[in-house]
């Protein structure tokens, strides 16, 4: 967590960047181990923005009050990690959680970790979830964050192209025939 802050901060004061902010995304991906550890990150990168943006009520529509309200209930644990601080911020951001980063998780839930290739099938997932309506994917930019056992992070992000069709990027019908052949093993203690 405290990597993908460093590499969000060192994104931002890039000025030739495109995004200023994390509303400038429409989905994100993460290097997922399992899911939970994603929802997570996501939200303290929320809760830095939170603190360190000063539109961060304009850009995710949230009155000054709401704001003030979420920050006030939020400082008085200052650290992310206390459990009531990660309560309050998954209820406040419940619609960004569902709509930037749900459809990224579909098929790492389903699949498990596979270390390496975790960040890619997140941006498969979000492919995949909208196969029914790939053109509403035209113009859509995505977050990509990942990173290794050494701590090497990498923040990259990517714009689906508004032009091109987006229908060759995958086979939802062979993607379902794989899930199907899945066996799902009791654990036996």
């Amino acid at each position: 967590i405290k990597s993908l802050i460093k590499c969000w901060d060192r994104l931002l004061k890039n000025k030739e960047q495109i995004p200023r902010s994390l509303r400038d995304f429409d989905f994100f991906c993460f290097h997922s181990p399992f899911t939970k550890q994603v929802r997570k990150a996501f939200l303290a990168l929320l809760f830095h923005e939170l603190k360190q943006n000063r539109d961060f009520s304009k850009d995710f529509n949230f009155s000054k009050e709401q704001s003030r309200q979420l920050l006030e209930k939020i400082s008085k644990n200052k650290s992310f990690y206390d459990r009531e601080t990660q309560k309050t911020l998954k209820a406040a951001f419940k619609e960004e959680l569902d709509r930037r980063l749900e459809d990224s998780l579909i098929l790492p839930a389903l699949v498990g970790n596979i270390y390496t290739g975790s960040l890619y099938l997140s941006l498969i997932s979000i492919v995949y979830a909208n196969s029914n309506r790939l053109d509403s994917l035209r113009g859509k930019r995505v977050m990509l964050y990942s990173y290794g056992s050494g701590l090497t992070s990498s923040l990259l992000h990517l714009q689906f192209s508004p032009s091109q069709s987006l229908d060759s990027l995958i086979d939802a019908r062979r993607i379902n025939e794989e899930l199907k052949r899945v066996n799902i093993l009791p654990c036996s203690t």
